[in-house]
């Protein structure tokens, strides 16, 4: 008997993550070193979650840079993810995931 195809797609995104995705805009400010000197981008969330966000981004920050998240005040450290491009939008949507509950950060109970 043959393998579906179905068996070499990855499982559903639920399934994957530590907790669910929000679709929430906040603005927020983004830092992370560049060349020695600290960068800084003021842009908003698309969605949030316990463990992470998915930002609209301007520039490619490349996956594992660590970053700083600025939000009401208070401050998260994380790493970038992933970068996807869609050339219908103005930006360039950056995936961040926290190595701590962001519950508090996010002023949100997930």
């Amino acid at each position: 008997m043959g393998l579906s195809p179905s068996e070499f797609l990855p499982q559903e995104a639920g399934e994957r993550r530590r907790s669910e995705r929000l679709p929430l805009r906040k603005d927020v400010r983004i830092y992370w070193p560049d060349r020695g000197v600290e960068s800084s981008e003021d842009t908003f969330t698309l969605t949030v979650s316990l463990f992470g966000c998915a930002i609209a981004s301007r520039g490619h920050l490349q996956p594992d840079s660590q970053i700083v998240l600025r939000c009401d005040g208070k401050f998260m450290p994380g790493r970038v993810l992933y970068n996807l491009h869609d050339s219908s939008k103005d930006f360039i949507e950056v995936g961040i995931s926290f190595d701590e509950e962001a519950g508090e950060f996010w002023d949100s109970q997930f």
